[in-house]
């Protein structure tokens, strides 16, 4: 018999629910077994009331978990929903109780006052009919490990490098969030860290090793034989999984440090017989000279990103302008006034004391035509404006346009580690 979703009761869970959310789980996606689903209830910030059921008489019947986090967004922190586990029982599908959860949970995640709403779908069509648009993070890089090796300078090499690499320990666990620390603020997307997110990713080991580059410690000056050794700084780290490389971080003053990660990433690699290394980690400058064509060959995520704005787009613009604002400042731009169309929206930005400006008004002359997810993606850094010209996915009417686009338009590149993305 069909059931509407009328006839099913949609609530947040509660503790007595967590073994049903896992045999509901299990049943759907053969996964996660009830350690790691365990570990997974510790995570900081945890509450099972962020799980979203769907119950119809005493039988659990659809899930989907939201997941908050901190994202470094356009000039500023934002918050971010994530839609994790989303799932209903074979025999109820087709009936709207999918649509009704993430109904349910976009909702929850406005009364949140997030300002994205995240999911990554390995079959996206469910969510571009409900409104989601969808988004290119970037790509990984696969290369084998002989190539990385012959990409890599001379100094990379243990004989020439200054560093020395070795397995982390867990008294430098401080030394991996500072490093961390410093990329978040300049990395779009990279999602905020405190200490007991930290040490809650070392209880749970989502990686197969930890490695880090650190200078030779200085020998003390004393003669005696066990004189204790000062502790050094770490100048990077690298974690991998299998023969993927999720994160690697160097410290702005010491990018080269990473350069000697790579080369015993790669040489670990030779000697565990892996044909082929993949790289997910952050695009540092350095590692993209490395990881390019033809060496190089793009490998496009598992699965699809799609992100529903929670703010209108009025709003959303208005908060742009402190950034926006800020970047025109300190590069001295000649050109201060751009149009912008959005579909069947037209907007005008003008700087003016300080500010940035926005009305609903006629574009002029000079101005940027693009999809709202296209603007979306340049904001985050998901795609270059050159990139998106090229493309056809926008439009620049003249050079003025270009250079105000140009320079309001972050820089940096979009990154979220694997290691950050939610579970169910």
């Amino acid at each position: 018999m069909r059931l509407s979703p009328a006839g099913v009761d949609f609530r947040p869970a509660d503790l007595g629910q967590h073994l049903a959310v896992h045999q509901l789980l299990l049943n759907v996606f053969h996964y996660p077994p009830l350690d790691t689903f365990l570990e997974w209830t510790e995570a900081p910030g945890y509450q099972v009331q962020d799980r979203l059921v769907a119950v119809h008489g005493t039988r659990l019947v659809g899930h989907v978990h939201l997941v908050r986090r901190q994202w470094q967004g356009d000039g500023e922190t934002v918050p971010v929903v994530h839609l994790a586990a989303l799932a209903t029982l074979a025999q109820y599908r087709r009936q709207g109780i999918g649509t009704a959860l993430v109904e349910y949970a976009l909702k929850q995640a406005r009364a949140d006052k997030a300002q994205l709403a995240v999911v990554r779908a390995a079959e996206p069509q469910f969510f571009l009919r409900r409104g989601w648009l969808a988004v290119h993070p970037g790509c990984g890089w696969r290369i084998t490990p002989r190539d990385l090796l012959a990409q890599l300078p001379p100094g990379a090499a243990p004989t020439a490098s200054p560093w020395q690499v070795r397995p982390w320990r867990q008294l430098e666990l401080g030394d991996l969030d500072r490093l961390y620390r410093q990329l978040q603020q300049h990395t779009p997307g990279a999602a905020c860290r405190d200490e007991a997110y930290w040490r809650w990713l070392v209880h749970c080991r989502p990686w197969d090793e930890v490695l880090v580059a650190v200078r030779p410690p200085e020998l003390p000056k004393t003669d005696e034989e066990n004189a204790p050794v000062p502790p050094v700084p770490v100048d990077a780290y690298l974690v991998r999984q299998e023969n993927r490389i999720v994160e690697l971080v160097a410290d702005p003053q010491c990018p080269q440090a990473a350069q000697a990660l790579l080369h015993r990433a790669a040489s670990d690699a030779i000697e565990r017989d892996q044909h082929w290394l993949e790289y997910w980690g952050p695009p540092l400058p350095v590692v993209q000279e490395v990881f390019s064509p033809p060496v190089a060959s793009p490998v496009e995520p598992p699965e699809t990103m799609l992100v529903f704005p929670l703010l209108p787009i009025q709003r959303w613009l208005r908060r742009r302008g402190k950034p926006w604002a800020a970047r025109l400042r300190r590069l001295g731009s000649e050109v201060t006034e751009s149009g912008l169309a959005l579909d069947g929206e037209r907007f005008r930005l003008r700087l003016q004391g300080g500010r940035l400006h926005l009305e609903q008004a006629p574009c002029g002359r000079s101005y940027l035509r693009c999809s709202p997810a296209t603007l979306l993606e340049l904001a985050w850094g998901m795609r270059t404006l050159e990139q998106a010209v090229q493309t056809g996915a926008a439009c620049l009417s003249t050079a003025k346009a270009q250079q105000f686009w140009q320079a309001v338009l972050p820089s940096q590149r979009f990154w979220t580690s694997t290691l950050d993305h939610p579970q169910g």
